[in-house]
C-alpha cells in the first residue's frame, strides 16, 4: 500500500539519485567526495528498505529483510571521515577501523541474511499478522535486548557525536577562513541533522516499550531521513558545482596551495590594477601569476567563494563606485565610468552593479547626490 511516507520517502530517493550523479565525477578529485557517496548510498538503501518495510512490498523483495539495521553503523562513521577530512585532520591507516562495527555485525547476522526466501517471507507475515491483529501493544522489556540495542545502536553514534564536536568546536574559526559559508553551513547540516534523528529515533525506540503499534504502523524515521536529504540537497545543489564546493579541489593540489594561489591572485590584481584590462581572462591572469587557469578557477572558487568573472567584477564595481562619487567625474557619463572601471561596455557594467551593490549605477550616483 502506498502512503503519504511513501511517496515522501519516493521524492527523498530521487534527490539522493540525482546527488549521487553529481557526486561520482568528483571521485578521482577529493577523499570527502567519496566519503560523501558511500554515505548517500547508505541512506538510499535505508530509505528503501523502510519504504518497502512499510508499504510491505518487502513481501515481494524478502532479499531486504534484516538488512537496515546494519547500515546504521556505517552513517556516523562516514559523518566522522568527512568532517575530518574538512577539518585537515591527518589521514591514518586506522581510519579503516571505523568501519570495523558494520563487518562485525553483518557476519553476526550473517545465518538471518542467509534464509531463504520462504522462511523470511513467513516471518513478515508474523511480523504484520501482529501488527494488524494489535497483538503487539507494547515491546516487551527484556535487560539483555535493552543493553545489546544500547552498546550497539545508541553509545557508537554518541562516541562519534562528540569526538566530531570535539573536533569542529576548536577549529570553528579555522573552517569558517578556510571553506565557504556555504559548505561550513552543509556540515554542520549534515552532523546537526543526523544528530536530531538520531535523538529521535531513539525515543521512538523507547516509545516501543509503551505504544508499539504507533511506531510500527507510523514510519518517522522516512520523514527524518527524507528531511535531512532535501536539506542537504538544497545546500549541494544550490551550486554550480552540483554538490559542495568543497569537494571540488584538484587533486594535484592540496586546500594551502590553492588558497595560495587565490591570495596571490588577489594581491596582483589589487597591486597592478589588471582589472582595469577589459580583455583580463581567467588564462591570461593565470599566466601573469604562474599558474594554470584550472588551479586559479579552483583557488578562487575555493577561498573567496566566488567565480572568476565576480572576483574581478568586485574591483570594478569598487572603481566605478570611487568614481561616481568623485567631484571630478560630474561630467562623465555612466558609459565613460564603466570603461575607466574595467568594463567593456555599459551592459555588462550594470548586471555587474546591480549584482554587487544590489542597485544600478543611475539609482546609486542618485542616492548619493539626493
Amino acid at each position: 500500500m502506498i502512503t503519504i511516507y511513501s511517496i515522501i520517502g519516493l521524492m527523498a530517493l530521487g534527490q539522493l539519485l540525482i546527488l549521487e550523479i553529481s557526486t561520482v565525477k568528483y571521485l578521482k578529485e577529493n577523499v570527502i567526495s567519496r566519503y560523501f557517496l558511500l554515505l548517500l548510498i547508505c541512506l538510499t538503501f535505508l530509505l528503501i528498505h523502510e519504504i518497502i518495510v512499510h508499504s510491505r512490498y518487502i513481501l515481494y523483495v524478502p532479499h531486504f529483510t534484516f538488512t537496515g539495521e546494519a547500515l546504521t553503523l556505517l552513517i556516523w562513521p562516514l559523518i566522522f571521515l568527512i568532517a575530518k577530512n574538512i577539518l585537515d585532520k591527518k589521514k591514518s591507516f586506522y581510519d579503516f577501523f571505523h568501519f570495523l562495527p558494520f563487518i562485525a555485525y553483518t557476519i553476526y547476522r550473517i545465518n538471518d541474511y542467509l534464509l531463504s526466501s520462504q522462511d523470511k517471507i513467513e516471518l513478515l507475515k508474523i511480523f504484520y499478522n501482529n501488527i494488524d491483529s494489535q497483538i503487539v501493544v507494547a515491546r516487551k522489556f527484556l535487560v539483555t535486548d535493552f543493553i545489546y540495542d544500547l552498546l550497539l545502536f545508541r553509545i557508537q553514534p554518541l562516541i562519534y557525536i562528540i569526538i566530531i564536536l570535539m573536533y569542529l568546536n576548536p577549529n570553528i574559526k579555522l573552517v569558517n577562513n578556510k571553506i565557504n559559508k556555504n559548505n561550513l553551513r552543509w556540515l554542520m547540516i549534515l552532523i546537526y541533522g543526523f544528530l536530531i534523528i538520531w535523538l529521535l529515533k531513539y525515543l521512538l525506540f523507547l516509545m516501543g516499550y509503551f505504544y508499539a503499534s504507533f511506531t510500527l504502523n507510523h514510519p518517522i524515521i522516512i520523514l527524518l531521513i527524507s528531511s535531512q536529504v532535501f536539506l542537504i540537497s538544497q545546500f549541494a545543489l544550490t551550486n554550480k558545482t552540483g554538490i559542495p564546493k568543497v569537494f571540488a579541489l584538484s587533486k594535484g593540489k592540496s586546500k594551502k596551495e590553492l588558497e595560495e594561489i587565490a591570495k596571490k591572485a588577489n594581491t596582483f590584481v589589487k597591486e597592478n590594477k589588471a582589472y582595469l584590462d577589459t580583455n583580463l581572462s581567467l588564462n591570461s591572469l593565470s599566466k601573469m601569476i604562474s599558474t594554470n587557469s584550472n588551479y586559479l578557477s579552483k583557488g578562487i572558487n575555493y577561498y573567496y567563494n566566488k567565480n572568476f568573472t565576480d572576483f574581478i567584477n568586485e574591483f570594478r564595481v569598487d572603481t566605478a563606485k570611487r568614481l561616481i562619487l568623485s567631484s571630478k567625474m560630474d561630467f562623465y557619463t555612466l558609459e565613460g565610468i564603466a570603461k575607466q572601471s574595467g568594463f567593456n561596455s555599459i551592459t555588462t557594467f550594470n548586471r555587474a552593479f546591480l549584482k554587487i551593490e544590489g542597485t544600478t549605477p543611475s539609482q546609486y550616483k542618485k542616492s548619493f547626490n539626493s
